[in-house]
Parts: structure tokens; C-alpha cells; sequence
């Protein structure tokens, strides 16, 4: 060690502020030589450890020079290590006479006093260490400390002093501002606050958000101070352009939960030229697009590209899917064009093309785009799915040997390379892209057969039985899936998967008349999600357990079971929505009409408007007008009507939307229009419609057009559109069930009504309102009895106005005169505007039936 340090020649040095000068004047003499020999073994017996030692060689070098402060300091320390704490301490303060200037001696007399207790002394000697010429090591965080102690112990105004000391000494970190602007804020120094928070965010990464920390800051104040705070800041950046304070004046909007403030702020700063606007960009690029202002989302997107001198591909494909979620399919296709062209490697961005292409119903450009992905390419099994995909659009472009070509190309792909896996995972994998191609291609028994080897090749893996166990639900063998389900379940028994595959199973179950085993799957299944909402702390995730338990007794027709389910729902998360669309669901089930638009209005306050919410408020006005508001119920209705027309008039004056999204708005409409008894507007809509569905679709936007043909009595061309779309697509089961029931409503053919109304069930068993269609044939042909059997099991699955007035008639027809009636009032209760069910109750009150006994028949159906 230096001479000096043992108190040798020093260069003089002003004294620090309260300590007299005739102290820093009285200088000892240099050491002897032995003396600095010994001081060294003691300094290295005390990096050993070796308090003790260390004490003995410190004491003999004091004995050669008393006045040596370091020494004494030493000393201190080694006495303190060995939790000799008051000779420390008497060692440290003679040390610190001598030379009040050492840093480190201030700070271990410091702790001398915590353990002491006399914190007082402690914070005094901590304060001195900080201010010392000679700083200890830890300098920065010795002076964050005791910030930090100040803060604690809520003197502020001392913990600002101090921070601002830490910024004084060069340590100008984000999280100093961001503790020092806090700590101002609740002093009510406004701006000075708002000058740290700027700091703060200038002291940001460029690619992120300065938003946590400082708002919560204020979100520490009071609504009032918030309030004040933000008019001080407002003043103060009125006629800035500087980034930095712009953006932590947004900040504290966004905590004050001025959120339109807040965006306006920002972009007024994102404007400005800055490094920091880059960040701010993407902040306002990615909150738009999660709120759903995809306009304004495209916006800043297309500002951050005309920022790049050479936009990355990433940052071009971003843009790209804006545009495809805005609908706008055409630039869509151009910015993954673009990205190709950034990153020539990506070149299976011509699928993307080829999607959007396809979406506007522009067969030929997809296919082109796919050919281009293919060309000069030596395809293998990897490029089955696209080869595929190629055949599908020739088939929509008219050109259907080209598409079976590429097809059976796709089938090859694959079929050859499973020689060539190398490996029963390999394999598998073809085997599974292999069924999908097969049910692309409505082939569900070759889907299952791949499927079935899938699983052969990996025997151990469950996932392969769920698969399977799917491919035989899709080919209508219950009892197989079921049983695929049940070996599922001996590898799975305890997860929620689990719970799922249960609840499929149940479904299994039933669908082959094994109903006690369906209703036990069920009770396993809801144990176990019980047990999982016990296991997990999280509301949230309790609350999803619980959907999923009134989702399940809502599809088993129990809205009173499902309602307490859906209300703990809302207890555990009362801030979701969807809870609120089911219970509105169930009251309408129930029928508790005042409930049920209480809970629409409550799911459309809190949910986000999508394709949805029109019908969603029709059904809010239908439940407030049969609850007794019917202005505001008929506002409503026309107020869902409204929406539909003004977005399709958005679409056609932005040029933008896909046929299919255009086609379903219309079958919406449509249906709107049908409900309010405008059949002629209804056509219109439906009609249209149709002009625009996805041939995938069409069967669907053809019965809706044949369901408005039996409103306007057009039955012939009812019947014209339901034979042709028989013929087109004669496995559908909605369209044998429409079919089947249009001949029974009207006693007709009734035999073959039956026999496309079983067709129907073959398909989905447990639909209630296939069973009332073939229950409702049985009844024309006069068999009553099997008609009620079949209504009464229809009510297990759907609980519907129509299923109950054919319930009652049947019954009437069996001369069960009470449960009849019974069954007319539900129908009544669900539907009050059906037609014919109020004259029969009247037919049959008690009053009438003895002297008029066939006046019980009046407006019943024949």
C-alpha cells in the first residue's frame, strides 16, 4: 500500500462542509518501513478471512503509528466482521477524526450502528459516506439506499434531495428518474415530475414502451391530484414538439384512463422527427390493431415502411395481414409480393398470394400464384398440401380434369414417400397429411383408414386416438369412437383434455343408445374439471372451468343447471363478456324475458363489436319487447337491421371486403328481415346471398332461400330449390331434413319424408329438430303415438316453440288433454307470435270442450 495511505504526504484537500480546518491540517509523519510490511499482512489476512489475525498485525503497525487512520479504519472493519460492534465503532470514529474524507469508514461505521440499533447514527453515517471526496465502491447504490430509506420512511422531500444528489453524481439510470418523478408527483412538484418522466422515456430502448412504470405512478395519485397533474402538464407541453415529453404526457393520460388523449398525444409525438417516433409507431401500430381500428392500425404500419430505406420482409408481412384482416385482399397480395421481393427465400409467401386470391373468388390469378410457388421445383411430399391446394381452385375455375390431375399428384406425393419415411413418427406424419387431403376431398372412410395406421405407428402417443376417434364420429361409427375415446382416457386420465375427451365420449355414447354410460362419462368429466378449478389459485382460470361446465349442460338442453355455472363465472372474472351471452341464452330458454335482455345488453356493453353483434341486439330487442318494452325493443331491431346495411355499404364504398364475408351479411340481413315479417326485403337479401356464397356453402345459403319461399307461400319454388340442392349435395342432413319436413308440413310424399328425415339422423342422432321433423311426419300418417315418443326425446336436445306445439298436438291426439296444454303454453312462453297455438289453448279451455269437442282441433295441424 502507498505511503500515504497509512497518513503519509497527501496533496491538501479542502475539508468537507462542519469539520474545522486545523483537523485536516494535523498530518501524521510517513510510517517506518516495517510499519507498511505489517500493514499488508493484515490487509491480507483480512481478504482471507482472518478477522483475528489481522487484528494482531493492524494493532502492532498502531503501535508504531498511533495516528494512522487507515489502520484505524482497518481495524473498525476486522472489529466489526467479528461482531465486535462498540470497539468498532470507537476504532472507526478515531479513524474518521483523523480523516473525515474516507468514503468506505463512513459506511461501515454505518453499519457498526445498524447492528448497534442506533439507526439514526446509522443514516447519519451513510449520508456522510455518500457525500465523502473519498466515495466507497458501491457509491451508486449506497446513495440509492438511502434515497430509498427516505422514501420509506415517506420523507420526501429528503428522498427527492437525495435522488437528485444520485443524478448530480453521474448516475443518470431511467430508474432513477422514474423513482424521482414518482416521488415528485406526490409532492405536487408537476413539473419537475414531468421533466423526470421525460428523462425516463428518453431513456428507453427505441424498440420499446416507456408505459408500466411510470404510470403507475400516477396511478398512485388520487383522481383529483391526477386531475391537477395533467393540467400542469398540459400547460407545459402546449406548444412543444419534443418526443419524449409528449409521450410521458400520455403516459399519464393512459393512467388516468383518457385513452382518446392518450392516442391523440402520441401521435402528435410519432409525427415529429425523432429516433424515439419509431417506437412510438409501432406502440400506436399494435394498439390499434388489438382495439380493432385496423384503419388506423394500416396507417401507422404504412408510416414505419416509408421510414425504411429497405423495409425488412417481417415488417412488410405485418402490413400484409392487416390488410387481409381489413378485408383489403388486393393489397394484401401486393405487400406479400413486396416481402418476396425483400426476402426471395421466402417463396412460400406465394400461398399467401394465392389465398387472397382465392378470397375474391379470382380463380385463375391463384392458380397462378401457386403454379408460380411450384415451378421449376422438384416437388415432394412436403408440397402435397399445395399441389392440393392448386387442385381445388382449377376445380373452381371450371376445370375439372386439370384439377383431378393435380389431385391424384398430391395422393402421389405422398402415397410415394412413405417408403422413404426412415421413421414411424415420419410416417405418421404423412399418413395424417394424408386424411386431411382425404377429407378436403369428402372422403371421410379413406381419412379414416390413414388414421387408423397413424395410430398403428405410434402407438404411445395419445394425441393419434383423438384423431382417430374424430375419423370415426365422421363416418358415423359411435361405438368405435367411444371406444378409441376410452383408450384415450387409460393414457389421460387427470388433465382437461382429458375432460373433453370425456364429454365427446358421452356424446358418443348416446348417439348409440348407451344413455346411462353417456350420462356416467359426463359425471367423470365433471369431477375432474371440478378438481382442476380446486387445483389452479387463478380466477380466471376457475372462471373458464366453470364456462365449460354451463356449456355443457347448455347443450343437453339444462339452462336452469347451466345458469348457476355461467353466474360463478361471472363471479370469479366479472370483467368477461361471453358469461353475459350465455345466461341471456338460457333466460331466453327459460322463458325469463327480463332477464334475458339484461344479460344481451350487458355481453353488448362489454364485448367488442364483431359479426355478431347485430344479431345479438335483435335478439335484445325481441327479449325487451316481449318483456314488456317493446319501443325500445323495436328500436333495437331495427337498430341490428341498420348495422348490417351500413356495413355493407361500408364494404362497397371501400372497395374492399371478400364475397363470402359480403354473403354471409346478407344471409344475416336476410334473417333479420324474415323475423320482422318484410319477406319480400328478405328475398332480396337472400338472393343476393347466394349470388356471393362459397360453393362449400351454398347448400346452407339455399336453405335459407328456401325457408323464404314457405314464408312468401311460394312452395313450388320452395320445393324447386330444395330438390335441386338435394341433388348437388344429397348427403347433406340439413338439407335431407329440410327436404323431409317441407313434405311433411305439408302431408306429402310422407314415406320418402321419413326415409330423408332418418337419412338426416344417420348423420347427427341427437339433433332435436331432426327428430321433431320425423315425428312430425309420423304424426301426418297418423301414427300419434311414435310421433310423441319421437317429440319427447326432441325436447331433451332442443327446447324450441315449434318442437312443443307439435308436442301438444300429438298428445291432444292421444286425448292427454292436460299435458297438451301444458305443451301450448311453452310454445306460447318461447314464442308469443306462433301462429295458431293461442286459439288452441282457447279451443281447449275447460269451458269449451264439453260443448264443443271438436273445437279443441282449431288452428291444430292436420
Amino acid at each position: 500500500m502507498a505511503a500515504h495511505a497509512l497518513g503519509g504526504d497527501t496533496p491538501p484537500r479542502p475539508g468537507p462542509q462542519g469539520i474545522p480546518p486545523n483537523v485536516l491540517d494535523k498530518r501524521p509523519a510517513p510510517p517506518p518501513r516495517e510499519a507498511s510490511v505489517l500493514f499488508c499482512e493484515g490487509v491480507q489476512l483480512k481478504l482471507q478471512d482472518k478477522y483475528a489475525e489481522a487484528i494482531e498485525r493492524f494493532r502492532q503497525v498502531l503501535a508504531l503509528d498511533p495516528e494512522a487512520p487507515a489502520v484505524l479504519y482497518e481495524l473498525g472493519f476486522c472489529h466489526y466482521r467479528l461482531g465486535k460492534n462498540k470497539e468498532a465503532a470507537e476504532y472507526l470514529k478515531r479513524s474518521l477524526t483523523l480523516d473525515p474524507r474516507n468514503g468506505p469508514a463512513h459506511e461501515t461505521l454505518a453499519f457498526v450502528y445498524n447492528a448497534l440499533g442506533e439507526r439514526d447514527k446509522a443514516l447519519e453515517a451513510l449520508e456522510a459516506a455518500a457525500k465523502a471526496p473519498e466515495r466507497p465502491r458501491n457509491h451508486e447504490s449506497l446513495v440509492q439506499r438511502i434515497a430509498w430509506i427516505y422514501e420509506r420512511q415517506r420523507d420526501h422531500k429528503n428522498a427527492i434531495a437525495w435522488y437528485r444528489y444520485l443524478l448530480e453524481c453521474g448516475y443518470r439510470d431511467r430508474k432513477t428518474y422514474v423513482s424521482l418523478g414518482a416521488l415528485q408527483l406526490k409532492e405536487k412538484l408537476y413539473d419537475e415530475a414531468l421533466a423526470s418522466f421525460r428523462e425516463a422515456v428518453r431513456r428507453s430502448p427505441n424498440g420499446e414502451a416507456a408505459t408500466d412504470d411510470v404510470a403507475a405512478a400516477y396511478a398512485q395519485l388520487s383522481e383529483a391530484e391526477r386531475a391537477d397533474a395533467l393540467r400542469r402538464h398540459e400547460a407545459a407541453t402546449a406548444n412543444t414538439d419534443d418526443p419524449f415529453l409528449l409521450e410521458a404526457l400520455a403516459i399519464a393520460y393512459q393512467a388516468a384512463g383518457r385513452d382518446d388523449d392518450m392516442l391523440r398525444t402520441l401521435e402528435r409525438s410519432a409525427r415529429t422527427a425523432s429516433e424515439r417516433a419509431d417506437a412510438q409507431k409501432h406502440f400506436l401500430a399494435e394498439h390499434f390493431e388489438e382495439s380493432g381500428n385496423l384503419p388506423k392500425a394500416i396507417q401507422w404500419r404504412l408510416s414505419i415502411i416509408a421510414d425504411r430505406n429497405s423495409p425488412s420482409a417481417e415488417e412488410i408481412l405485418r402490413l400484409a395481414e392487416l390488410y387481409v384482416k381489413h378485408e383489403e385482399m388486393e393489397r394484401a397480395a401486393e405487400c406479400y409480393r413486396k416481402a418476396l421481393a425483400a426476402d426471395p427465400r421466402r417463396r412460400s409467401l406465394l400461398r399467401q398470394v394465392a389465398d387472397c386470391h382465392a378470397e375474391l373468388y379470382q380463380w385463375d390469378k391463384a392458380a397462378a400464384a401457386l403454379e408460380e410457388l411450384l415451378k421449376d421445383k422438384t416437388l415432394g411430399p412436403a408440397d402435397a398440401e399445395a399441389v392440393f391446394a392448386l387442385g381445388e381452385i382449377l376445380d373452381h375455375a371450371g376445370k375439372p380434369q386439370e384439377a383431378q390431375a393435380r389431385k391424384k399428384q398430391a395422393f402421389d406425393l405422398l402415397i410415394g414417400a412413405i417408403s422413404k419415411a426412415g421413421s414411424p413418427a415420419a410416417e405418421a406424419r404423412i399418413q395424417i397429411t394424408l386424411a386431411q387431403l382425404c377429407y378436403a376431398d369428402a372422403k371421410p372412410d379413406k381419412a379414416l383408414g390413414y388414421l387408423a395406421v397413424a395410430q398403428q405407428l405410434e402407438p404411445d402417443d395419445p394425441r393419434k386416438l383423438l384423431l382417430l376417434a374424430s375419423a370415426y364420429k365422421r363416418v358415423q361409427n359411435w361405438t368405435e369412437a367411444a371406444a378409441t375415446l376410452q383408450k384415450y382416457l387409460e393414457k389421460d386420465s387427470a388433465t382437461l383434455t382429458a375432460a373433453g375427451a370425456l364429454y365427446e365420449m358421452a356424446a358418443c355414447l348416446e348417439a348409440a343408445g348407451r344413455t346411462h354410460d353417456a350420462d356416467a362419462a359426463r359425471q367423470r368429466a365433471k369431477a375432474l374439471l371440478l378438481k382442476a378449478a380446486e387445483a389452479t389459485p387463478a380466477d380466471a382460470a376457475k372462471a373458464a372451468v366453470q364456462m365449460q361446465l354451463g356449456d355443457s349442460e347448455l347443450q343437453r338442453n339444462r339452462p336452469k343447471a347451466a345458469i348457476e355455472h355461467f353466474l360463478e363465472a361471472l363471479r370469479l372474472n366479472p370483467k368477461q363478456a361471453l358469461p353475459h351471452l350465455h345466461l341471456g341464452q338460457c333466460y331466453q330458454m327459460l322463458p325469463d324475458w327480463t332477464r334475458a335482455a339484461a344479460h344481451y345488453k350487458s355481453y353488448l356493453d362489454a364485448a367488442r363489436p364483431d359479426e355478431r353483434t347485430p344479431r345479438i341486439l335483435y335478439r335484445l330487442g325481441v327479449a325487451q319487447a316481449r318483456s314488456g318494452q317493446r319501443d325500445l325493443g323495436d328500436q333495437n331491431k331495427r337498430r341490428a337491421i341498420q348495422m348490417l346495411l351500413d356495413e355493407l355499404a361500408t364494404l362497397d364504398k371501400e372497395q374492399r371486403g371478400t364475397p363470402a364475408h359480403k354473403a354471409q351479411l346478407l344471409r344475416d340481413l336476410a334473417g333479420l328481415y324474415a323475423a320482422q315479417k318484410d319477406h319480400q326485403k328478405a328475398l332480396d337479401a337472400a338472393q343476393k346471398a347466394l349470388a356471393l356464397a362459397p360453393t362449400d356453402k351454398r347448400a346452407d345459403y339455399r336453405l335459407t332461400l328456401a325457408s323464404i319461399y314457405d314464408d312468401l307461400k311460394r312452395y313450388d319454388d320452395s320445393e324447386r330449390i330444395l330438390l335441386d340442392t338435394h341433388k348437388a349435395d344429397p348427403q347433406n342432413p340439413a338439407v335431407l331434413n329440410h327436404l323431409g319436413y317441407f313434405y311433411a308440413e305439408r302431408a306429402k310424399n310422407l314415406d320418402q319424408a321419413i326415409a330423408l328425415v332418418k337419412k338426416a339422423l344417420h348423420y347427427e342422432p341427437l339433433n332435436g329438430a331432426y327428430l321433431d321433423s320425423l315425428a312430425w311426419a309420423y304424426y301426418q300418417q297418423g301414427n300419434h303415438h311414435e310421433a310423441a315418443k319421437l317429440l319427447a326425446r326432441a325436447l331433451q336436445y332442443e327446447d324450441d316453440a315449434v318442437i312443443r306445439d307439435h308436442y301438444g298436438d300429438a298428445l291432444h291426439k292421444l286425448g292427454n288433454l292436460r299435458e297438451a296444454r301444458e305443451a301450448w303454453t311453452r310454445a306460447l312462453a318461447l314464442d308469443p307470435e306462433i301462429e295458431g297455438v293461442a286459439e288452441k289453448l282457447k279451443a281447449t279451455e275447460p269451458n269449451n270442450t264439453p260443448n264443443n269437442p271438436k273445437a279443441s282441433e282449431k288452428g291444430e295441424k292436420q
